[in-house]
């Protein structure tokens, strides 16, 4: 600024950089206001809200790459099951949290209960705490399909001859179709004239 009895050599000045010594902040991922778990409806389209917090406010925007855990591939699988309106949050300097939305879709089927987990696959600007994973579970609201009995040609009915031995084909029909086996258990009606094993 001055010099009292010297003078300046030209324009003196020196750059102290301060180095940061502070940690990234941590990332933990929570889901429905702080849990690990979650459980959403298929109809109506219900919504889970996926946080990631940050233990430390940073000056930097912290972005957390998710992913689909492969092990829910074979339970919820999305589009199919469900929608993400996003798999990266970005949360700005200076906050600690940001959201994205699991939101699941209707469907026809009768099926299993699904999961779908989500975990972290990066983050830049941070650190995740330990393994983060969260799971949401769609359940199902559709009925289980029902069941039809018919004989050859589409009726409730059929006549076969004794000789030769002949053949009637008795087909059961389900209404819809179901991601489960369906497994009908049939019964001699008590009524019946022909005894089984005999006639």
């Amino acid at each position: 600024d001055s010099v009292i009895n010297g003078v300046e050599d030209g324009t003196q000045q020196v750059v102290v950089t301060i180095t940061e010594d502070d940690p990234e902040p941590g990332v933990t991922l929570t889901v429905n206001g702080g849990m690990t778990t979650d459980v959403i409806t298929e109809n109506p389209n219900d919504t889970a809200v996926i946080t990631a917090t940050l233990d430390a406010v940073s000056e930097k925007d912290v972005t957390i790459q998710l992913a689909i855990d492969p092990a829910s591939t074979a339970t919820a699988t999305a589009p199919i099951d469900f929608t993400t309106s996003s798999l990266t949050i970005t949360i700005p300097a200076g906050s600690t949290t940001g959201t994205i939305d699991l939101t699941s879709v209707d469907d026809a089927f009768d099926e299993f209960d699904e999961d779908a987990i989500v975990n972290i696959d990066s983050v830049t600007n941070g650190v995740e705490v330990g393994s983060q994973s969260v799971t949401v579970t769609i359940t199902d609201d559709d009925p289980e399909p029902e069941v039809t009995l018919t004989v050859d040609g589409g009726g409730t009915s059929d006549t076969i001859t004794e000789n030769p031995t002949d053949t009637s084909t008795i087909t059961a029909t389900i209404d819809a179709v179901s991601e489960k086996d369906v497994t009908v258990n049939l019964a001699i009606n008590a009524a019946s004239t022909a005894t089984n094993g005999l006639d």
